[in-house]
């Protein structure tokens, strides 16, 4: 695949661009200050930066190198994919639905996938299982599967927690592990399990064993937020019949774009910006979706930038504030303060250029003007005009705001927004001199929770 870049100052602005982005294009057109009282990112500012992002891209380069981090590679383990693929079409022919009990990345990630890419069709034709997510021990979700109307004769579990101690997920397990055991019986409940945990001594990889259920690797160099394209969400998609290589050929061209160009690249631009602009006192970092079918996508960039970035650094606390909100409804909700607030924020959307299907908007009364403007007018025309009307009018007002377009919502496209975000976030962590694969602050709040529920 030929990729052009092109790197020019044009009315005092740098410009990165890449021609021929078949998967996803950035946008920084907003971002760009335009004189006095215009708090967004200066040429100066970015030339600045260049040493530091270029240093910053040669520590992602030996990461890269070292394999310390699986999610650089995940897109290209054909291995991983062939295996999970065998397991799939298992489970397809056994069962209807799949149950994935996670919690974090373990489950968002899937959610992503699921909801962005499978299609209900398929599972009508038998070639897919319906998927449903387990995060949360909420009492009230989990009171109706324990009882006698759930068909747990064609009801598969997966349970997914890499250190397999993971107190909530374990909770829901051993809690619908017991439902199915009692509908099933004891001798028949292994072939229902497919448990994705790392392969040592931890306490859910022994139940793995000893009851002989299916084991999944989790891979001991990947955490939850960066698993989406490991076995931890590609077995789900799978089972939802989505199409796992393409989606992996996204993710692919990022990651071998990105090997390319280092501190040229998109996702390094995209994370130089969000720096410039924390370090102008804007830490709250909005992503905006117009499509309904990438929401969880906004919850799970929430989880990867917070988690990813806020941190403690020389007795500093660091990290911006990641929100999620979604295009159009959000324009009646959020808006006003992301236009007239206080000027703390950069939003990126993301617009797609065409989706699975259209509608047309009915030509009510060709005399009326009280709804001409709507006559005829494609659901696709005016997602894509909302996006760009509400970014023009927070443009006027020099409120920082870039987009990422994708040319539709297509496995492609999703693997690379995914790819996209995640080195972006290590670019972000590195500026900001933070660990972006720990989570200290989430191990302690596991220490205490234990400690109360030990009180019981």
């Amino acid at each position: 695949m030929f990729v052009l870049v092109i790197m020019c100052i044009t009315n005092n602005r740098l410009f990165i661009r890449e021609l021929m982005k078949p998967f996803l294009t950035y946008q920084d057109t907003n971002m760009w200050s335009t004189g006095e009282n215009d708090q967004r990112t200066t040429l100066e500012e970015m030339q600045k930066l260049q040493p530091k992002l270029q240093e910053v891209s040669k520590r992602i380069t030996l990461l890269q190198e070292t394999g310390e981090h699986y999610f650089f590679e995940a897109p290209f383990d054909r291995e991983v994919v062939n295996h999970l693929e065998c397991l799939a079409n298992q489970a397809i022919k056994k069962f209807k639905q799949l149950l994935v009990i996670g919690t974090g990345g373990s489950s968002l990630g899937g959610s992503v996938l699921i909801q962005s890419l499978a299609d209900e069709s398929s599972i009508q034709k038998n070639k897919a299982l319906n998927i449903l997510f387990f995060s949360n021990p909420d009492p009230e979700i989990i009171a109706p599967w324990l009882k006698n109307t759930v068909d747990w004769k064609h009801t598969a579990i997966n349970v997914i927690s890499k250190s397999g101690t993971t107190a909530e997920v374990m909770a829901i397990f051993l809690t619908l592990r017991k439902a199915l055991i009692k509908s099933v019986g004891q001798k028949a409940q292994s072939i229902h399990f497919f448990v994705t945990t790392e392969l040592n001594e931890n306490p859910l990889h022994k139940l793995a064993l000893k009851n002989g259920y299916t084991c999944i690797e989790h891979k001991t160099t990947i955490g939850g937020r960066f698993s989406v394209l490991s076995s931890v969400g590609l077995f789900p998609a799978l089972c939802a019949g989505i199409e796992v290589k393409k989606l992996l050929k996204g993710a692919q061209w990022i990651e071998e774009t990105h090997r390319r160009k280092g501190s040229l690249h998109s996702s390094a631009l995209f994370a130089a910006h969000h720096y410039l602009a924390y370090q102008k006192k804007k830490p709250i970092h909005v992503i905006m979706p117009y499509a309904q079918k990438l929401s969880l996508f906004g919850q799970w960039y929430r989880q990867l930038w917070a988690e990813s970035l806020g941190k403690i650094s020389g007795g500093s606390f660091i990290g911006p504030t990641p929100v999620a909100s979604l295009g159009t409804v959000d324009q009646h909700s959020q808006m006003q303060l992301y236009h007239q607030g206080p000027d703390d924020k950069v939003i990126t959307f993301i617009e797609a250029e065409k989706f699975r299907q259209d509608v047309y908007v009915p030509i009510v009364d060709k005399d009326s003007n009280s709804f001409c403007y709507l006559n005829d007018v494609s659901l696709t025309d005016f997602m894509r005009a909302s996006c760009r009307g509400t970014a023009k009018a927070l443009t006027k007002d020099n409120r920082a705001n870039g987009v990422i377009i994708i040319p539709s919502i297509s496995p492609e496209s999703v693997g690379a927004l995914i790819q996209f975000y995640e080195i972006a976030v290590v670019y972000m962590a590195l500026l900001l001199s933070v660990d972006p694969f720990n989570q200290p602050g989430v191990e302690e709040g596991k220490k205490q929770i234990r400690k109360q529920l030990a009180k019981k």
